[in-house]
């Protein structure tokens, strides 16, 4: 096993010193050799004392040889000493001594201390004793010469060492070991500091120490020999300790502060703990500055460190409450302190934090105009601008700017409002938005920022204005004894920008309701029957300060039903196209109809004589007659009719031609009858009656006079006649006189007209142009007929 850790050893060397593999066993051979006995090597003519070891020419490889030596005793050496010779070129008299526990080859377990190496007592076991072997340690005499080290005016980074040794031994005059000097270990934790100190000292500060550490000190003699030829190798004498502490000093600043968690007040730190606490640690101081000295104010808190703190715990978290919405600088330091209540701080380290904005509050967003919204807001705290968005609900979320353009052409809007440092925290601001559309729904979204912190987001809902507002449009009218319905019509609207409607309606100027509804009808009872509403409704608009405002006004007037029927809608249907009856249709509205009366009377202008009749002739004497019981009336109902619609058709017959009449109607229900409607009508012409009084008389020149009365019933104003004749044995000739002559002359008639026969016919033209031929009046001359009517 040995062998195999020797040859590693070895070819670690020749890889680090760039030797041959082929002196890799020369190398060997020589530690084999030199192992019990190192000094057969002579640093000082670079050669191995005893030439059997080196089998090649030692004037070619006898450097690689030897640093190959040397750095294989480093590898291999034992666990407490490390030697070194140089030659002299500047490195002379550097021989080191690490100071480490060593265990002992053959005493399994068994580790001594570095004290314990060459104190000439030996620990491990026989035969070899090697804790006392010669190669390192010095003759026992030697070993056994005393030594005493104390350590005084220790400060938080130095010592003061004196040490005092005793008689040297007999032996030692006249050897040529001698004393080279010390060699000094000042060992901690974490800390080792190695000097060699010349021999004539007899004390010694010690620097460059770390505050509050435990340092084992270790002072122990080295002895060395010269000869002329060559330096032999050095030996170590006996070793005397001592343990100090130094005093505490102000801690290192911490290695590291950084922002856990950021909230609108409270920020969570966690620090790590200076690499050098240089006594015990007591506390952090957190202090902090705001950036801006005109806002927010400085501070400080102390945190205590538990009593259970350990060097492993390198992080402690805590919380400072700060000022939203404000850039800070804060600093931490750490404290120690020993137990007579002295302290020391440390130096700070520093770190930028930013707390977190509060949100923004009384947001307002109003319409001004179609495409103008003014948006107020108060600042509940610090913060370094505003940010405002502005989203179009009605375009899947898109946002308004006014810069640019989405991908789908939409318009966005987003904007800072900085903040003059010179406001307070409280101040209200205010922006205004344009180029916005008319009629839409937007949500606008504020935040209160500060370089790398914004609050949470603060929303409110505006609907920016119609160009127009419209006003209702009443599409229906209903009402009976004590109730009215009224609905209308209303321009769709998704914005929401308007807020129902309000209905004022009045029976007298001072008499007035008021009411809101939120769908398009109103319907309102207890009402006084006969009695006629002024109805007013308007679009309703609630502003987000509470304010209202009502759109343009659409009017309309309803009449609740009297007891008693209504006068009815009347309307003479085909006026003229009949001459002996008149077709009228009625309506009666809001009204209980259960019979239908009418008055029919002959119109007759009045002249002088009439107006001094005291009893009218027996034909004017009329009164109203129910339909359904005259043989000259008949009325039909269409639809059957409703208590708030009720229409249909009357007829009235027998009547005279082209006659003007004077016709009233009226509705009845079981209380009484209602009022009427009277209309003027007319019957259309048609053919007269025959003329009456039809004469012929022979005139004395041989001609014949045929003279008549006009028809008893001319029905319309006469055209003409029409004479008409036929002698024996001839054809029948007419001839056509105007309607206001009534005689006419007939010439050539054979033997004087006798046995003659003359016709005479009245004739009508009515409107259309078509001649109206009535009866004809008959007479045979000399034996004339009359005929009357």
């Amino acid at each position: 096993m040995r062998g195999q850790c020797e040859r590693t050893a070895i070819q670690r060397c020749m890889t680090q010193t760039m030797c041959p593999d082929s002196h890799l066993n020369d190398a060997q051979a020589v530690w084999l050799r030199l192992g019990e006995n190192p000094t057969l090597y002579s640093p000082k003519r670079k050669t191995v004392q005893d030439a059997s070891l080196l089998t090649y020419n030692p004037s070619k490889m006898e450097r690689c040889r030897v640093v190959l030596l040397i750095c294989f005793l480093l590898e291999t050496s034992p666990a407490s000493a490390i030697w070194l010779f140089e030659d002299d070129t500047g490195l002379r008299d550097q021989i080191n001594f690490i100071e480490k526990p060593f265990e002992c080859p053959r005493d399994r377990g068994l580790v001594l201390p570095s004290t314990m190496i060459c104190d000439g007592q030996p620990q491990c076991s026989d035969p070899f004793r090697e804790d006392e072997r010669n190669h390192a340690c010095a003759p026992r005499d030697y070993l056994l010469q005393n030594l005493t080290l104390k350590a005084r005016n220790t400060t938080k980074n130095s010592t003061f060492l004196k040490w005092s040794s005793g008689e040297a031994p007999e032996t030692a005059r006249n050897s040529s070991l001698k004393l080279g000097g010390y060699l000094l270990t000042v060992k901690s934790f974490d800390h080792l500091i190695e000097r060699k100190l010349r021999p004539e000292l007899i004390n010694f500060t010690q620097t460059d120490l770390k505050p509050w550490t435990e340092y084992n000190i270790t002072l122990r003699r080295f002895y060395i020999a010269v000869d002329e030829e060559e330096i032999l190798p050095m030996k170590v004498g006996r070793a005397a300790t001592v343990t100090i502490r130094t005093n505490p000093s102000e801690p290192a600043a911490p290695k590291d502060v950084r922002l856990v968690l950021s909230e609108k007040k409270n920020l969570l730190l966690e620090i790590k703990s200076p690499e050098f606490w240089n006594g015990p640690p007591s506390k952090y101081r957190i202090r902090w500055e705001p950036k801006d000295r005109r806002r927010g104010s400085p501070g400080y808190r102390d945190i205590d460190i538990a009593s259970t703190w350990t060097p492993k715990q390198k992080w402690t978290t805590t919380n400072v409450t700060l000022e939203p919405g404000l850039q800070y600088k804060v600093f931490v330091s750490a404290q120690n302190s020993i137990s007579t209540g002295i302290s020391f701080w440390g130096p700070e380290y520093a770190n930028e934090v930013t707390t977190i904005p509060l949100d923004p509050v009384d947001l307002v967003a109003e319409s001004l105009t179609p495409t103008e919204v003014l948006i107020s807001w108060r600042s509940a705290g610090h913060s370094e601008y505003f940010q405002v968005t502005v989203k179009d609900v009605n375009s899947a979320e898109d946002s308004f700017d006014h810069i640019s353009s989405d991908s789908n052409g939409e318009e966005q809007f987003h904007a800072r409002v900085i903040v003059d440092s010179e406001q307070l925290a409280s101040s209200e601001q205010s922006l205004m938005v344009d180029d916005l559309l008319p009629s839409r729904n937007y949500t606008v979204e504020l935040l209160a920022c500060t370089s790398n912190e914004c609050s949470g987001k603060r929303t409110a809902k505006v609907t920016t204005k119609p160009t127009v507002t419209p006003k209702p449009n009443i599409t229906r009218v209903t009402s009976n004894l004590d109730s009215f319905v009224v609905s209308w019509t209303f321009p769709q609207d998704e914005s929401g920008y308007y807020d129902g409607f309000q209905v004022h309606y009045c029976r007298q100027l001072l008499l007035c309701q008021e009411t809101y509804t939120y769908v398009n009808l109103l319907n309102v009872s207890n009402l006084t029957p006969n009695s006629t509403y002024d109805v007013e409704v308007r679009v309703r608009i609630k502003h987000v300060d509470g304010r209202v405002e009502l759109g343009p006004v659409a009017t309309v007037q309803v009449k609740t039903w009297s007891r008693l029927p209504q006068e009815p809608g009347l309307d003479i249907r085909a006026p003229g196209a009949s001459a002996n009856s008149v077709l009228l249709s009625w309506v009666f509205i809001n009204s209980s109809v259960t019979q239908l009366q009418f008055l029919c009377k002959q119109y007759r202008a009045k002249t002088a004589a009439s107006e001094h009749l005291q009893n009218p002739s027996p034909e004017e004497k009329v009164s109203w007659t129910n339909c359904s019981s005259h043989a000259g009336c008949s009325a039909v109902v269409i639809g059957g009719g409703t208590p708030s619609f009720k229409t249909g058709f009357l007829s009235l017959k027998k009547l005279r031609p082209f006659t003007k009449y004077i016709i009233s109607v009226r509705g009845c229900n079981k209380t009484r009858c209602g009022g009427e409607t009277t209309l003027p009508a007319q019957t259309s012409v048609s053919a007269p009656s025959a003329p009456r009084e039809l004469a012929v008389s022979k005139h004395e020149r041989n001609g014949t006079i045929v003279v008549w009365e006009k028809p008893l019933e001319p029905a319309g104003n006469i055209n003409g006649y029409t004479v008409a004749r036929r002698c024996p044995n001839g054809e029948r000739l007419t001839t056509v006189v105007s309607g206001d002559v009534l005689r006419t002359s007939l010439g050539g008639l054979p033997l004087g007209g006798a046995n003659c026969t003359f016709w005479v016919t009245a004739f009508n033209e009515n409107s259309e142009g078509h001649l109206l031929l009535g009866r004809a009046a008959e007479i045979t001359f000399p034996n004339p007929v009359q005929y009357k009517k």
